[in-house]
């Protein structure tokens, strides 16, 4: 069935953002006659993606998109919650018309087991085999807080080392922004070991070229500037396009994020009926409010140091021609993924429940309820210990006399 109405969810699995969106289907039609990722056939043909635990759809809405009912797929209500970003699997009606609609399972869900047997075949109970190795892999996928396709491969590669290197593939138009984030970094390098005559636009772009292709003739120049043996290269050019990688996706998030949080700290952020409720009620979400805006805030900031020490570290290599520091920054990049993949993913949901919440406002305001719910989901999608229970703050009573 295909909704007239925007659906947030499925807009968002239809995304092309390796971050939060890991479309299988399009990798194993691309893998052709290689070894596909899952053994089950019908997993082949979904998406998997990530969201924020929370309740997505207002009351109003439920009725007439029951299928998307994102509360009734998840644990009961009034259960703690254990972890804040789930991992969904998008069972499409049609392989070819996938904003039609389909199924939607969550991995940690209530009857999990029950429904992949029902909805793809795979019988959970299986303990060893190509359905044991499904199940290990969709294990270690929600494992991790992102699916940007360098988190998968580290995630990956070591236990399941069968996995065509194809699944970890970014896009073509993610691939395109990245060539031309590293190049901003390689032409400096490459004109100082190549003299200003030689550096032409095309000789340039052969090295950046390289930077994919470590066995290319011009990565020898990168292999002998580094001072990293044949060996290292491969290890260490990944790990320049991983950091690339996340520097283009932090990139596109700085507006966004500068605009909520300035959005946090005007008026605008107190509720319109804020005469209404009471005053237990006002400084619940005041206190909310505060807490949501640090949160963002101190993500962000780390966020941007990582990427002023990694500007540094380069800057001493071009100026200096010392490659000492930004070596050894690379070569330890890949310990800093978990990290960087969850500071991009936390904060693009942050920006997607903003933005879902504004659209039931007025004027760029929000009423308490509307207001309370939405700090609630930005506490839950930042929330980064994957162990902890979300807040427990009570519910918000609305009061009609403003006592």
């Amino acid at each position: 069935m295909r909704s007239d109405t925007r659906n947030p969810i499925l807009e968002q699995i239809l995304s092309d953002n390796s971050s939060i969106v890991f479309d299988v289907a399009a990798r194993t039609a691309r893998a052709q006659s290689r070894p596909q990722l899952f053994g089950c056939r019908s997993l082949n043909s979904t998406t998997i993606f990530k969201l924020p635990n929370f309740e997505i759809n207002s009351p109003e809405s439920r009725s007439e998109n029951a299928e998307w009912d994102l509360a009734a797929l998840l644990n009961p209500r009034g259960q703690s919650l254990q972890r804040p970003i789930e991992t969904g699997i998008f069972i499409p009606y049609s392989i070819k018309d996938r904003g039609a609609g389909g199924v939607i399972l969550y991995v940690r869900q209530r009857n999990f087991g029950l429904l992949v047997k029902e909805f793809l075949g795979l019988n959970h109970d299986v303990s060893e085999g190509p359905t044991k190795r499904d199940i290990d892999i969709l294990e270690k996928i929600d494992g991790i807080p992102s699916l940007d396709p360098f988190l998968l491969k580290l995630t990956l590669e070591k236990p399941f080392p069968d996995i065509d290197r194809i699944y970890f593939d970014i896009s073509d138009f993610e691939d395109a922004a990245v060539r031309e984030t590293i190049a901003k970094k390689v032409v400096p390098i490459a004109r100082k070991a190549l003299g200003k005559e030689e550096a032409s636009k095309d000789g340039i772009s052969n090295f950046v070229d390289a930077i994919w292709d470590p066995a290319a003739p011009e990565a020898r120049l990168f292999v002998k500037a580094f001072g990293i043996s044949d060996a290292q290269a491969t290890e260490t050019f990944e790990a320049w396009r991983g950091i690339s990688f996340y520097e283009w996706s932090y990139g596109r998030l700085v507006q966004p994020i500068a605009k909520l949080l300035g959005w946090l700290k005007s008026e605008l952020a107190k509720p319109t009926d804020n005469q209404r409720i009471g005053s237990h009620q006002r400084q619940q979400i005041e206190t909310f409010r505060s807490a949501i805006g640090h949160r963002i805030s101190t993500n962000a900031k780390s966020t941007d140091q990582f990427f002023r020490n990694y500007n540094a570290s380069h800057q001493d290599f071009v100026s200096n021609g010392d490659p000492t520091r930004f070596r050894k920054f690379l070569q330890e990049a890949r310990s800093s993924y978990w990290e960087l993949g969850w500071s991009v993913t936390a904060l693009t949901h942050a920006i997607g429940i903003f933005s879902r919440a504004m659209a039931r406002g007025s004027g760029g305001q929000l009423t308490a309820e509307v207001l309370y719910t939405m700090y609630r989901d930005l506490d839950l999608a930042l929330l980064k210990n994957k162990s902890s229970v979300i807040a427990t703050e009570p519910k918000l009573e609305m009061s009609g006399n403003g006592r």
